[in-house]
């Protein structure tokens, strides 16, 4: 797995308000994948409007990792709920 320069990338809002999260980077996200700090993985995200991303219900306040998935290699983002 290859992995892009994460300061290249946006994730807000951070922490998060509601389940709607916006990404911006270089290249098109694929998919994405949530997880808690230890790896365990809490979701598989879509993305749709190439930006956005809708948690599903039910994500517990704490700090997570979200991997972004695209076709030149994986981001990981730290995400705050």
């Amino acid at each position: 797995i290859n992995e892009l320069n994460a300061d290249q990338w946006s994730v807000y809002p951070n922490p998060l308000q509601g389940n709607n999260i916006h990404i911006s980077g270089p290249i098109h996200v694929e998919s994405a994948l949530l997880t808690d700090i230890s790896g365990r993985k809490i979701a598989d995200l879509s993305v749709s409007n190439e930006s956005l991303i809708i948690l599903p219900e039910g994500i517990e306040n704490g700090t997570y990792l979200l991997q972004l998935i695209t076709s030149k290699g994986n981001v990981i983002k730290k995400v705050v709920r």
